[in-house]
């Protein structure tokens, strides 16, 4: 996928996941050669819906050019267009910043200001030297170990936003969105999210991934997001 469609889709990812019916789309994006019927067994087995449509939108970001084209056309067919024209007007905004980048820069008059106008702004704080800090690493190199497999390994992401007898957590599925971003694409990982889990399916999610095989893998990351206890 080129790389500015990749951003755009990671930019609605939080908007898409909230409605995007993955299921609708399996026969579509399987019969135009964008995902396997294996992948789609594996989006399908990554949990709810949300986490499905999240699987979904991760994996059609490693596809070929023609992904975006033919997701778009999935959803019209599958009669969610109202998610298909969210991600064509974000496509065509590239196209109206392409558009103001190409118009000349006309030069600007100066005019009169009213009790004339300073000639710089003054700095707020005056300009400190800054020294590197020694890193942990330079003070016990036999601390370090490798992380050069790829992917790195898997990160466990479980995002518990709904509860019986405390507020829902609003805006979690953002902050979710951020974190697969960054482990996704900035450490490279292969990233599992699993939402709203008890106590006992919590465990059983750890317990899981414990049981994986981590031979060829340098780290493993477990992120919970859940309410926390205020402490001062």
């Amino acid at each position: 996928m080129d790389e500015q469609h990749r951003l755009k889709l990671r930019r609605l990812r939080v908007t898409l996941v909230k409605d995007l019916d993955p299921k609708a789309l399996y026969d579509y994006l399987v019969a135009n050669d964008i995902f396997s019927d294996d992948m789609i067994e594996e989006i399908h087995n990554s949990g709810t819906r949300r986490e499905r449509a999240s699987k979904m939108l991760m994996e059609l970001e490693k596809r070929g050019s023609r992904a975006l084209p033919i997701f778009i056309e999935a959803l019209d067919d599958s009669k969610q267009s109202h998610l298909a024209d969210i991600i064509r007007e974000e496509l065509a905004s590239d196209k109206i910043d392409a558009r103001r980048r190409s118009l000349p820069i006309l030069p600007i008059e100066p005019q009169n200001v009213p009790g004339g106008a300073p000639d710089f702004f003054p700095v707020l704080y005056p300009y400190t030297d800054v020294k590197q800090k020694e890193g942990a690493a330079d003070r016990d190199e036999h601390r370090e170990y490798p992380m050069k497999a790829s992917p790195r390994g898997k990160c466990l992401i479980i995002n518990n936003m709904e509860f019986m007898n405390l507020k829902s957590r609003l805006g979690s599925d953002i902050d979710c969105a951020k974190i697969i971003d960054m482990f996704t694409n900035n450490f490279h990982f292969d990233v599992i999210v699993k939402e709203n889990l008890s106590k006992k399916e919590m465990l059983g999610a750890l317990k899981s991934l414990a049981a994986d095989d981590h031979t060829k893998a340098d780290c493993c990351v477990v992120v919970i997001m859940s309410h926390g206890r205020e402490v001062r």
